[in-house]
């Protein structure tokens, strides 16, 4: 795989959990800032990674993480995506289907609360799986100590 199908990040490594996994402070990006949709608008301009330590860092090292460019788009789209998906279905799903259950309750926000309703349930799905996805594909690489 070339280096245009990665991503790549420094930052500095806060704490080796084991041989394998560090957790890598690092800046957000410019464009990442203007988004502010993960955020709701924070001045916080750190974050923290967890990735896998392929170079033998340790505490205070400065690192290159990458990662590649299919797995960051599955991650994207795996949070934000899915949960837009859901919020549409679930409005749709308010607005045609239970209104007919529910004729006291205005339909307009029945499907706005039924909408908020199955994006939740899309977080908790999310959530739940992490563990799993973190495992696999979707965990940055400490690919190089940087300084040496």
């Amino acid at each position: 795989m070339s280096d245009n199908s990665k991503v790549a990040e420094k930052g500095i490594v806060t704490e080796v959990k084991d041989k394998n996994i560090i957790i890598v402070k690092t800046l957000r990006q410019e464009a990442c800032a203007k988004c502010r949709a993960c955020v709701a608008g924070l001045t916080e301009k750190e974050m923290f990674i967890e990735a896998i330590n392929r170079c033998d860092a340790k505490v205070n090292d400065e690192v290159l993480i990458q990662m590649e460019v299919k797995g960051f788009l599955n991650a994207v789209i795996l949070m934000y995506g899915v949960p837009l998906l859901f919020l549409l279905f679930g409005m749709s799903f308010g607005y045609l289907f239970l209104y007919k259950f529910f004729t006291s309750v205005n339909r307009e926000l029945l499907s706005f609360i039924v909408g908020i309703l199955f994006t939740a349930v899309a977080y908790i799905i999310i959530t739940l799986t992490e563990k799993n996805r973190a495992k696999k594909r979707h965990r940055p690489v400490a690919v190089k100590v940087l300084g040496e």
